[in-house]
């Protein structure tokens, strides 16, 4: 819950406070988690040197993602977001780069330290996950409440008024781009750590579906929405799998 938390809270800056409709944040997401296992598996790095790569890749990609995509308005960047994270998800599912990603099967048994191993420390995980996410929101937080986040919401009511007003706008939504791709590859290194793997299906279009309905659900445009409809949408699928599922 507090993993697809931060992870929603992306969707929320980019739709709820600075009106991009994107459906690219699984592309970022499963980035972070595919980076973390990579960097793990076969580089064998250490978890600190593992969490700034992941930031400056997703950095880069999102500074990447946005120049192209941002030129185009509406349904239209929705499009070119899909289209570009199902590159990464065919990519992810290539057999020409197995060796590195696991192809269909994506990356299993990702090391992690004794001290954060999710299944004998799972308590320890439990506070650590309560930390990012509480750190997290409070970065989002303070964002959308400074200078840089009022002009994000004048985009979001009138872009052509904020242009007219003076602000440059196509950079202050390259930042939100940027700044959410950053949380959702965060947000999926630490689910690759949850769940010691990575594959394929963090970068499925329905894992974008998913941001969507916890943002929908909690209340787009309030950062405590995402986490409430992550709580409600993971919580409930637990139920409803533990009492009508197979047995």
């Amino acid at each position: 819950v507090f993993i697809l938390a931060v992870y929603a809270m992306r969707f929320d800056l980019l739709l709820g406070y600075t009106g991009i409709l994107s459906f690219g944040h699984a592309m970022f997401f499963g980035t972070g988690a595919y980076v973390t296992a990579i960097l793990l598996k076969h580089a064998g790095w250490d978890l600190w040197q593992v969490v700034p790569a992941v930031l400056v890749v997703a950095l880069v990609q999102g500074v990447i993602i946005g120049v192209l995509s941002l030129r185009v308005r509406g349904v239209y960047l929705a499009m070119v977001t899909l289209a570009f994270a199902q590159m990464f998800f065919i990519l992810a599912e290539a057999t020409d780069f197995h060796e590195w990603t696991g192809a269909e099967d994506g990356l299993h048994g990702v090391p992690v330290p004794d001290w954060l191993n999710p299944t004998d420390e799972r308590l320890r995980f439990y506070f650590l996950a309560l930390a990012f996410c509480v750190i997290m929101y409070l970065i989002v937080r303070r964002v959308v409440d400074s200078p840089a986040g009022r002009v994000m919401v004048a985009i979001r009511e009138n872009e052509l008024r904020a242009q007219e007003i003076g602000y440059n706008t196509f950079v202050y939504k390259l930042i939100a781009v940027t700044l959410a791709g950053m949380l959702a590859a965060l947000a999926g290194l630490m689910n690759a750590l949850w769940n010691l793997n990575a594959t394929p299906s963090m970068l499925d279009v329905n894992t974008t579906i998913s941001a969507l309905l916890m943002t929908i659900i909690g209340g787009i445009g309030t950062l405590v929405g995402p986490l409430l409809g992550a709580g409600v949408l993971q919580l409930l699928g637990y139920w409803l799998n533990s009492t009508f599922g197979p047995r």
